[in-house]
């Protein structure tokens, strides 16, 4: 990598020599792959590059991206946003108890509060679809969240879908 690449925009690393697990970490991706012929010094110079080209890439704010965030916080959080949720600890107790980690999961988390926020909606009554989220095994060891807290996350739910539904409405 002989060739010399200008750009022009502000100095996100400080002139701080970044590696590939950095643009991992501070751009959210998965995995990067770079074969094995390609020699250290590329590596870093590419590394440099890869990282300026990323954050000269503007993000895009969008009034739904608050509400979605509403609804990750008040299912995780605490109202005051300073530690998790009773359900979640909850969910690391169950973890324990079973010896792995599945119902701390985040993915596993959400699933149980949408499911619990369906099924505690009068309007809804569907058990093929939602069942047992308030009487049973599961439910008494706490792996669902609680009545008021499923009407918490209900309410960010709908601040979340109601407008990306119009919005899709309209399309």
């Amino acid at each position: 990598m002989n060739k010399t690449y200008h750009r022009v925009g502000p100095d996100y690393r400080f002139d701080e020599q970044v590696t590939f697990h950095d643009i991992k970490e501070t751009f959210g991706l998965n995995h990067i792959r770079l074969g094995s012929w390609v020699e250290e010094d590329e590596k870093r110079k590419a590394a440099n590059l890869i990282f300026d080209s990323l954050a000269d890439i503007p993000s895009i704010k969008h009034p739904l991206n608050q509400r979605l965030e509403r609804v990750f916080t008040t299912t995780f959080l605490t109202h005051d946003g300073q530690n998790s949720h009773e359900y979640v600890d909850r969910a690391v107790a169950l973890d324990h108890q079973y010896g792995r980690q599945y119902f701390s999961n985040p993915t596993e988390l959400m699933a149980r509060a949408f499911e619990a926020c369906i099924e505690s909606y009068p309007e809804i009554s569907n058990q093929y679809l939602v069942n047992e989220t308030l009487s049973s095994k599961l439910a008494d060891a706490g792996g669902y969240p609680a009545i008021v807290h499923r009407q918490q996350i209900f309410s960010a739910l709908i601040d979340y879908f109601e407008p990306l539904g119009e919005a899709l409405g309209r399309e």
